[in-house]
């Protein structure tokens, strides 16, 4: 993906980029609204929230629900403001002062893109207005549970100014992930894996939506 990325980029010419995943969906006002906020030079790239899609077409909630506002690098590492890939734009400048997406990383390019491009431009735009439906795809690489220390090493090799807690903050997020798409009887073997304490506010949350999940796929199966 980071590799079809930089490739299509190079290709490109307009002042603008926009992403779009083969299985997602932009909403009407998607390009409008983007390059309505682009009017302030001071944005060098944008992310609005996602509705997440299951493969049935039912719709879970958002990623990335919050305010229009502009966001550090280290507000871009807390997970709540992961969206998805097809919700980014970016200026020209922005993208080629950072060379585009890391090539290395076969999971997490969108957030180490954001983090990088925060860093280096002083902030990205976060838009209220959900543009963009992020499909859920069971075989995509979204939902692989290969997340692990490969891809945050890759994350720290790139981002040397991430400090330590930025590194715990981005194992937990990864954590909670990899729990939601793993069997329940895996839930705490993951929260150990990612170092993530029991008593945190989200693992009841998260264990409550893989329960969710497992039974929905027993009750498709019937």
């Amino acid at each position: 993906g980071a590799v079809a990325r930089n490739k299509a980029f190079e290709a490109s010419t307009g002042d603008f980029v926009f992403l779009l995943d083969s299985d997602d969906e932009w909403l009407p006002r998607k390009v409008e609204a983007h390059l309505e906020a682009y009017q302030d030079p001071n944005v060098p790239f944008i992310v609005d929230p996602s509705r997440r899609v299951r493969p049935d077409g039912s719709e879970r909630g958002l990623n990335s629900e919050g305010p229009k506002a502009f966001l550090s690098w280290e507000q871009w590492v807390d997970g709540r403001y992961w969206s998805c890939g097809s919700a980014i734009s970016a200026r020209r400048e922005a993208w080629e002062k950072i060379g585009g997406f890391n090539p290395s990383l076969n999971a997490l390019k969108d957030i180490e893109f954001l983090i990088r491009a925060a860093q280096a431009n002083g902030h990205g735009l976060h838009l209220e207005e959900c543009l963009t439906r992020y499909h859920l795809s069971e075989g995509g690489v979204s939902r692989s549970k290969e997340w692990r220390e490969a891809v945050l090493d890759g994350i720290l090799k790139s981002c040397p100014f991430l400090r330590p807690e930025h590194a715990q903050s981005l194992r937990r997020v990864v954590a909670l992930r990899n729990a939601l798409i793993a069997p329940p009887s895996h839930f705490l073997a993951e929260m150990r894996c990612g170092k993530v304490p029991l008593n945190d506010r989200v693992v009841l949350t998260a264990f409550l939506l893989s329960l969710e999940r497992a039974l929905r796929q027993a009750f498709k199966k019937k």
